[in-house]
């Protein structure tokens, strides 16, 4: 086969007139991929915002931009130490708050013989 050139297609101009191709080439479906370069910006489809409900520091992102996502799934996860001593702090109130409650419901029923009956209380019993 001859080269492409600009002296073989002036002179395969003329050539052609008379020549035929004795060669065909088998034809074949494929994959063409079309790819379009524009410059211009993209619009998305679903747009969702999240909030969280507590502040903190993040510690890891579990997801990639685009990636879906599904409710339940972990997104970011927060540094929990704050939270873990904030915690430990209060236990020991809980217990202090667990006894005046118990002392209060011991106290319930005298209480509300006194009101009932309408004594008049001068000590504790």
């Amino acid at each position: 086969m001859e080269e492409h050139t600009i002296e073989n297609r002036a002179r395969g101009a003329a050539v052609s007139r008379r020549c035929r191709f004795s060669r065909l080439w088998p034809s074949s479906r494929t994959y063409v991929p079309i790819i379009v370069r524009r410059i211009g910006s993209a619009q998305v489809f679903n747009k969702v915002t999240v909030k969280s409900r507590i502040a903190g520091n993040i510690v890891r992102v579990s997801v990639t931009e685009g990636q879906y996502v599904h409710q339940g799934d972990l997104l970011i996860e927060v540094d929990p130490r704050p939270y873990q001593a904030r915690l430990q702090q209060e236990v020991p109130n809980k217990t202090k708050d667990q006894a005046n409650l118990e002392n209060a419901q011991r106290d319930l029923p005298r209480y509300s013989a006194i009101v009932s009956n309408q004594l008049p209380v001068t000590r504790q019993q």
